[in-house]
């Protein structure tokens, strides 16, 4: 019985389903005591501070802490005391919370699907979308259900309709996360498929040819590691190179996705990728935008104090990447 509500709980982890996770790990915690499952301690907490009981998660991480501590360089023990600190932190942080308003995007962008990987490119507005061509009470019909990238004119700041953009793609491909070249010649993108609860993903690229693209071709190993999950391509100018900055599990990573860069010669020339070592953390560090003009590296994490899960960070530059801030 223990089994099934731990692939129950882990399913509502993944779901995004916080509260009832949070009560399937402590049915777990009454019944388990660490014998079956010893991360389902660690679990609860983060799904208390998920939840933003931050006193909860607290004491739940202290005390996962001491029944962890027999293995210093565990990732339980690392990750529940680094959580300890993160839960003070938020304790502290939401006293200072700003009045800042966040406004949906027009309906013809965020529909009732899935919607991500926004950015503007002159007078346009790209972006990634699950859409499906048949929905019946919220059942999917649609045979083929994969992601596409989408864009928008924009015109007296209003968002005409939205069409799909013109690149080839296989009937099954799961395509998004796009960015453009310097020149607007060429079109990164990651292309993914499902891997159990994952998506393996590699970096491709399409040339633009007229008002088409051409058929998607993959970056070659420089970029895309063998046996490596890499995404999340962003283009930009840095330190007067073309770059590409990207996330990936490749070889060198301190843990989950890593945050790389690549710069690029000629538009197909690539240097050897280099990990942002004064970013990266033992958790996932994914969607890294570069600012040119304030010269910041902006990316989300969950491996530095947080406020639940994934939170936005910035890392300044100055000849190098200084230490990680929360953007509050």
């Amino acid at each position: 019985e223990l089994q099934v509500h731990w692939k129950y709980a882990k399913s509502l982890r993944f779901y995004k389903d916080y509260e009832k996770a949070e009560k399937e790990y402590k049915y777990i915690q009454l019944y388990d005591s660490l014998q079956l499952f010893p991360n389902s301690l660690l679990y609860l907490g983060l799904m208390q501070k998920q939840n933003g009981k931050y006193d909860d998660a607290l004491e739940t991480f202290k005390n996962a802490k001491k029944k962890y501590t027999k293995d210093r360089k565990s990732y339980p023990y690392v990750k529940s005391k680094q959580e300890i600190e993160s839960c003070l932190w938020a304790k502290s942080e939401i006293k200072n919370s700003s009045s800042l308003t966040i406004e949906q995007l027009d309906p013809k962008i965020n529909s009732t699907n899935s919607e991500f990987g926004g950015v503007f490119y002159k007078n346009h507005f790209y972006f990634t979308s699950l859409r499906a061509d048949s929905f019946k009470l919220e059942e999917v019909y649609d045979p083929i259900y994969t992601t596409s990238i989408y864009k928008s004119e924009i015109k007296a700041n209003n968002f005409v309709s939205v069409d799909t953009l013109s690149l080839k793609k296989q009937k099954k491909e799961n395509i998004g996360n796009g960015s453009f070249s310097l020149d607007g010649k060429r079109f990164y993108y990651s292309s993914c498929e499902p891997n159990n609860s994952i998506y393996q993903c590699v970096i491709m690229i399409s040339k633009k040819i007229g008002d088409n693209w051409s058929t998607g071709d993959t970056l070659g190993e420089i970029i895309n590691a063998p046996n490596s999950n890499t995404t999340m391509p962003q283009i930009t100018l840095f330190e007067n190179e073309e770059t590409l900055f990207f996330a990936s599990d490749r070889e060198g990573t301190k843990g989950g996705l890593d945050i790389w860069y690549s710069t690029i010669k000629n538009g197909n020339q690539y240097g050897k990728a280099r990990a942002i070592k004064a970013i990266n953390s033992i958790e996932h560090d994914v969607t890294p935008w570069y600012d040119t003009i304030y010269k910041k590296l902006y990316f989300s994490s969950t491996g530095f104090n947080n406020l639940g899960g994934y939170d936005i960070f910035y890392s300044s530059f100055d000849g190098q990447f200084q230490k990680p801030l929360n953007a509050g």
